[in-house]
């Protein structure tokens, strides 16, 4: 694990804003050392390992550290495009030896319920980088990869349980590929066979947060990816997203974003032009 005595150089990093027709293989090269971390910070596809016969699904919140000589493929939903920030570095223990191994989990992966965080942190090294203050880029990799590497391990559930996620995952589903539509707490609920204080409990308890909570993050990211991938204005994009009232929509942006929703897609296009 990483410890203040662990030694950090990264090689290249960039903000992971992908195209709807993005794929990527990665070739197993036994030349090629370091790490590749990816953070999944709105979308979803999947990650295969074609040699550990492994296929790993990417959701938003996801953390992976990968060997770079490590074969893999990734593939996204064109319609729910990933965005993926990520990084090339090495690391190396005290000794000056390149740490190769994590154990022995391929890929290192976690799962955040609390993803904006991480992002924030990532986007801090990223920038940092860019702009050429190595010193404070390394300080923030390190933030993120003891962050990152301190997450649980997904939980697994037996009997009652494990009932109760995978209907609380079945609902996740429904408003991660319909965060336009309307969710209903109560209707959700009655999904679940039980009343909605009860109902709200049961989803915090495995997700995290509550389901309004996770509704609105939804219809952010869902936006966030039309304001990148698509030519609609802002109020289109507010009715598609389930809001009568384009200035709610927009505040509610800017609340969790930090940026108006014309502000947002103006710095995602002066990044594109500047990458």
């Amino acid at each position: 694990m990483i410890t203040n005595k662990t030694d950090l150089w990264i090689y290249t990093v960039n903000h992971g804003y992908l195209t709807p027709d993005w794929h990527w293989k990665n070739r197993q090269e036994e030349k090629w050392r370091g790490w590749l971390l990816w953070f999944i910070a709105g979308g979803n596809g999947k990650l295969t390992l074609p040699r550990l016969n492994k296929t790993i699904p990417l959701n938003r919140g996801q953390f992976l550290l990968l060997p770079l000589a490590c074969e893999c493929v990734g593939h996204h939903d064109r319609h729910n495009t990933l965005i993926v920030p990520w990084l090339i570095f090495d690391m190396f223990d005290e000794k000056g030896i390149r740490i190769e191994k994590l154990g022995d989990e391929v890929p290192f992966s976690r799962f955040s319920t609390e993803p904006q965080m991480l992002h924030e942190l990532l986007k801090r090294c990223i920038n940092s980088y860019n702009n050429h203050n190595h010193e404070a880029a390394y300080l923030w990799l390190r933030a993120v990869l003891l962050e990152g590497m301190n997450l649980p391990e997904r939980k697994t559930f037996n009997g009652w349980e494990q009932e109760q996620w995978e209907k609380i995952e079945s609902i996740v589903k429904n408003i991660h590929e319909n965060p336009g539509k309307p969710h209903h707490v109560d209707k959700m609920a009655g999904e679940m066979g039980c009343g909605r204080d009860h109902f709200i409990r049961l989803f915090k308890r495995f997700r995290g947060t509550t389901p309004k909570e996770f509704v609105l993050q939804e219809r952010i990211e869902a936006a966030k990816n039309l304001l990148l991938f698509s030519n609609n204005d802002i109020g289109t994009i507010a009715e598609n997203l389930g809001y009568r009232d384009q200035f709610f929509f927009s505040s509610q942006f800017k609340k969790r974003t930090g940026f108006s929703p014309s502000m947002f897609k103006e710095y995602l296009r002066r990044q594109s032009i500047r990458e």
